[in-house]
């Protein structure tokens, strides 16, 4: 008899094609789960590696604008950068800056451009007073070398931040608390504020028209006042109010104390017709006639008062905030000269391009900047507890030194920002650049020469200097007054 009955079919075989295609469906789902996985993997390798660029990018900006603050460079170079493409302004050549930086494995390219392109060219450099809008240009890039191209396969991000900058509100010139005349100094080209007695004015020489202020700034139009009871807004951006001297207090010709207002402008001579001081009358909205021989308007101010609030709008005080103290000391512990609890007769461990301890004693002289170039920042601090009036900086530089001072309109490369706390500074050596001593003292001597801007509390002439405000000064202002405002962000490559 057969082994299998007659109609029933042999099966044994169907149990491993059911395995085999168990095992092709599970084989290409797993593969596919894989590739999926792989995928989003890479996806997120992507998204992670874009999100990194782009973190660089804007790391570019923000280093960028504090960078345009550090005085590493000057207003003409940053207003003006870029423009070399199109053509020279008053004969130079000003190239686009460009930052590179690296952070950790990564690095970030900017680049600063007027947002109007350089067209049409500015036939002079713009001042500070008047808003300028720049472009920075940043490129993030993952796993790259500083100064390097991104390389294939690396993340990259382009973005562009939009910024306004501008001077600050800081009172350019000379500005201090007390002015103490003594020999024949000459101020020129400048404004001085004070917010006491000035002394002695008679042996003050003032001569020339500041370059950076407007008589618009000192006599504004109120309502509905209209010429000649103040100076409308000029359009031009060279600054017309002479030299003069504005106190909150009183302005004394001599040391007996003869006060030179009131009630009209002192108009004996060209050197005081322009001052200001609290004793003096507002004549003109009071109906008074200047007191002859005063030119006519617009050849002499509307009034000879100048206020607190006058004080307030144009020399804030202090000048400097806390921000901006911890700022700039930042900046002169990385690429400057630190020094804290500076004593002149013993020696100092001070801070040098970052390298700490560098020895300084005495007067500050050529081998403390040495190597700092002609863009840094000084900033020392005598000790607490003692008398700020009494702790002088001595400035004893010789190179980099600036070149006919206060007798040249040439440009200059160099700008130079020194801020003392609870001490003063006191020049061996033509200056050419911005000092705060806003506790101490700024005194002057001999045939010195200084061009730029000074604040100090108290400030204190002997012999014969000159202190002076400049175009080229104004053209090479330093960053500590600039701000820098952002406007629109955008990703270039979204």
């Amino acid at each position: 008899m057969s082994r299998w009955r007659r109609g029933v079919r042999d099966e044994s075989g169907v149990a491993l094609v059911t395995v085999l295609f168990v095992g092709a469906v599970m084989t290409v789902t797993v593969s596919a789960a894989a590739f999926i996985a792989v995928q989003e993997f890479r996806a997120a390798n992507r998204d992670r590696g874009a999100t990194t660029a782009l973190a660089l990018s804007e790391a570019g900006i923000d280093r960028t604008m504090q960078w345009i603050r550090s005085n590493k460079t000057t207003w003409r170079y940053i207003v003006l950068s870029g423009c070399d493409a199109v053509g020279t302004v008053e004969g130079v050549s000003y190239s686009p800056i460009t930052l590179n930086g690296q952070i950790g494995t990564g690095t970030y390219s900017t680049t600063i451009r007027r947002a109007d392109g350089c067209q049409p060219l500015p036939v002079e450099i713009p001042s500070p007073t008047e808003v300028q809008q720049l472009i920075l240009t940043s490129v993030g890039c993952t796993n790259n070398t500083v100064g390097q191209p991104c390389p294939t396969g690396s993340a990259k991000r382009l973005v562009e931040q939009a910024v306004a900058v501008r001077a600050r509100p800081l009172p350019v010139g000379m500005s201090g608390n007390r002015v103490d005349a003594r020999g024949n100094p000459t101020f020129q080209d400048m404004v001085v504020f004070a917010r006491g007695i000035v002394n002695t004015r008679a042996q003050i020489t003032m001569r020339g028209i500041d370059p950076y202020w407007e008589k618009s700034d000192f006599y504004p139009c109120v309502g509905a006042q209209n010429a000649p009871l103040c100076f409308p807004g000029d359009s031009d951006s060279t600054g017309d109010m002479p030299a003069s001297i504005h106190s909150t207090d009183r302005i004394f010709l001599s040391p007996n104390g003869r006060d030179e207002h009131p009630p009209h402008p002192n108009c004996t001579s060209a050197q005081y017709t322009w001052d200001g001081s609290a004793t003096g009358a507002d004549f003109a909205e009071q109906g008074l006639p200047p007191a002859p021989p005063c030119p006519a308007y617009p050849n002499s101010p509307p009034t000879s008062l100048f206020t607190d609030a006058d004080a307030d709008r144009l020399a804030r005080d202090p000048r400097l905030t806390e921000e901006d103290h911890l700022f700039f000391k930042q900046i002169a512990q990385q690429a400057g000269l630190y020094c804290d609890d500076y004593r002149p007769s013993a020696p100092n461990a001070c801070t040098k391009a970052g390298i700490t301890p560098f020895n300084v004693m005495g007067e500050i002289n050529n081998n403390e900047v040495a190597g700092l170039g002609n863009y840094f920042v000084v900033y020392i601090e005598f000790p607490d507890g003692t008398d700020p009036q009494a702790n002088m900086l001595n400035w004893n530089v010789t190179t980099p030194a600036p070149s006919n001072t206060c007798n040249t309109t040439a440009a200059t490369n160099m700008s130079v920002l020194v801020i003392v706390r609870n001490g003063g500074f006191e020049p061996s050596q033509d200056f050419l650049g911005a000092v705060f001593a806003e506790d101490g003292r700024f005194e002057i001597g001999g045939g010195r020469r200084v061009e730029g801007t000074v604040a100090a509390q108290f400030i204190r002439t002997r012999g014969q200097p000159t202190v002076c405000n400049s175009p080229r000064w104004v053209e090479s202002m330093p960053g500590v007054f600039l701000q820098v405002t952002p406007l629109q962000w955008s990703e270039v490559d979204r």
